[in-house]
């Protein structure tokens, strides 16, 4: 029986466990930040639809629809950038250790 192959992620984690589990931390943290407004602008589309399609709202329904749909992706996107900034300092090293750049090899 073949060994099931591993994903992307996973072969990520093998490779930089630390690194995976600060990328881990803040995407929990970005999640925890903005989910509960994502899922209130969703519980406003659902409510908004009410079982009907998005193509059946007309007037100020569907002015509304799309209003709503730019909320979240806004959202969307500053938790993609919450989550990259919460990333970043996680791996930054503290202050102090910051690495050197190497000087320059002089050939004589």
């Amino acid at each position: 029986m073949p060994k099931p192959k591993l994903t992307k992620r996973q072969k990520q984690a093998l490779a930089d466990p630390v690194t995976q589990a600060a990328e881990d931390a803040a995407l929990a943290e970005a999640r925890q930040r903005f989910d509960p407004q994502m899922d209130a602008v969703i519980a406003e589309i659902k409510a908004l639809l009410a079982g009907r399609h998005p193509a059946d709202l007309s007037g100020g329904e569907a002015v509304m629809l799309m209003g709503l749909k730019a909320r979240f992706d806004a959202l969307a996107i500053e938790q993609q950038e919450f989550a990259a900034e919460a990333l970043a300092s996680r791996l930054d090293p503290p202050e102090g250790n910051e690495p050197v750049e190497p000087r320059p090899r002089v050939l004589t």
